[in-house]
């Protein structure tokens, strides 16, 4: 057999696989609590979508479940779960189908099927972000910033956590450094900041008001929800709720035999811990600004940082919520593609999809084994501890890299001052 047809056989055998796995999704897993929710909300806009949607008074914006609910409409037939499987699925497809067309890159292609299978099974809406946030980068790349910001504010619309990155986008049309002059001088691109900006005001603000307001609410009900440590995200919180059950019993509760709980309520003196994501956050952002020469990729680490310090360090963050974080990073081995983003992008995608086997296991139920070993020791401790280590030091990996880029202003710096210096020992001689 040739190379080209082993080739041609492996990726036959791959989709095949993928089919399979695919078929398996059909198969009655009752998925998260969260379905719950998903099904009122279809319940509730059976009198309305703009009613459903004030009515069912949760964390989101209006368009997460638009799909669903026209679907709904047009085949009532269809039972809820039937209507979530596939709305799920056929944004799964786009997804992988988006990344083959736009950047012909087949083994992304099966590792982001294989990635974000899991969580379409047990009933995340996170999926339906992905074709969103792959063509808003994508047009970014190409310059076509009315149509980056049409598919950013599409997302933005699905899910809130997108509005953690924006800043970093609005920062790439900020310059403080005019390289063609050689001088300091802040140059804002307002022709591209407007061409971005404007369909999110547009599109936000008309939704705003076709909604009486409640998708402003439901995103200040979502910030209000920030006392929680960590809900079940293996993060820092995680570890320092392990460490307040250990050590203040009394005041935050025992561990669940043996096994961490989420601490719902702590102290602002607890919470302070966020200001580690704040930080981060800041500084990301000077990095991003004292760049002469911006591109995609240094985007994209930007918002890499960001949202991981969001995902590490910041206090009611959920089990799903570094899934942003994972489809930055595969992005970031599409504009990108070296080994070093390919073993990052492949531990994002375990971390994520370790996070939610923990909890959930296949089906959204639980795992269907004990997280304790030896009844004393929950596991989840080592994992979100590993977590900490790792993807902190990615953090650190990346900004280092950009730090010692030759596009920063400080080699420009640098280097007047060191000709600076020259021509006075020139004129001193």
């Amino acid at each position: 057999m040739k190379i080209s047809d082993k080739k041609i056989v492996s990726q036959e055998g791959m989709i095949c696989l993928g089919l399979i796995v695919l078929a398996g999704v059909f198969f009655n897993c009752p998925g998260t609590g969260d379905v719950e929710i998903w099904n009122s909300w279809m319940d509730y806009a059976g009198g309305g979508i703009i009613e459903g949607y004030i009515r069912q008074t949760n964390m989101y914006p209006p368009l997460a479940l638009f799909v669903q609910i026209c679907l709904k409409k047009i085949c009532p037939i269809l039972s809820n779960f039937s209507i979530l499987r596939l709305t799920n699925i056929f944004f799964l497809l786009v997804t992988v189908f988006i990344i083959q067309v736009l950047y012909k890159n087949y083994k992304v292609m099966i590792v982001s099927f294989i990635s974000l299978i899991l969580s379409v099974n047990i009933g995340y809406l996170d999926i339906e972000m992905c074709p969103f946030i792959i063509l808003s980068f994508y047009y970014l790349k190409q310059n076509k910033y009315i149509h980056g910001g049409i598919f950013f504010a599409l997302l933005c619309l699905v899910k809130y956590q997108p509005l953690i990155i924006l800043p970093f986008i609005f920062i790439y049309f900020i310059h403080i450094f005019d390289d063609g002059h050689g001088k300091w001088k802040l140059i804002v691109r307002w022709k591209d900041v407007l061409q971005f900006g404007l369909p999110g005001i547009i599109l936000g603000g008309g939704i705003s008001i076709i909604y009486k307001g409640e998708p402003i609410a439901a995103m200040i009900r979502g910030l209000a929800s920030g006392r929680c440590i960590s809900a079940n995200a293996l993060n820092f919180g995680w570890v320092l709720q392990f460490c307040l059950q250990k050590l203040y019993t009394e005041q935050y509760g025992a561990l669940s035999s043996g096994e961490i709980r989420s601490i719902d309520a702590a102290s602002q003196t607890i919470l302070s811990f966020r200001y580690a994501f704040i930080l981060i956050y800041i500084f990301t952002m000077l990095l991003l600004l004292l760049a002469k020469k911006r591109d995609v990729k240094l985007l994209l680490q930007c918002c890499i940082i960001g949202y991981t310090a969001y995902f590490l360090y910041n206090s009611g963050v959920h089990e799903n919520h570094l899934f942003l974080g994972m489809v930055l990073m595969v992005m970031l081995y599409l504009h990108e593609p070296t080994k070093n983003n390919w073993y990052k992008m492949y531990m994002y995608n375990l971390i994520v999809n370790v996070n939610l086997l923990v909890f959930y296991g296949i089906s959204g139920k639980g795992p269907g084994f004990s997280r304790i070993i030896n009844s004393s020791f929950d596991p989840t401790l080592a994992l979100a501890a590993f977590n900490v280590f790792y993807l902190s030091v990615t953090i650190i990996q990346i900004m280092y890299e950009m730090m010692n880029n030759e596009n920063m202003i400080k080699f420009y710096i640098f280097h007047e001052c060191k000709m600076n210096l020259k021509n006075q020992k020139d004129i001193d001689e």
